[in-house]
């Protein structure tokens, strides 16, 4: 009897790696979205106190 062919394994390896990266890249997204808008007035009060 010949073995099994191994692509079935490979591709849902392949597809589940894909998913867990995007995932990943997602979360660190919508934390950094997230925090834009303190960035934004850390950045501004910084200007400002520059200014003076």
């Amino acid at each position: 009897m010949a073995p099994a062919s191994p692509a079935p394994a490979v591709s849902v390896a392949l597809i589940g790696s894909t998913v867990l990266l995007l995932g990943a890249l997602a979360l660190v997204g919508e934390t950094r979205a997230g925090e834009s808008a303190t960035l934004v007035r850390d950045f501004l009060e910084g200007l400002t106190s520059i200014e003076k």
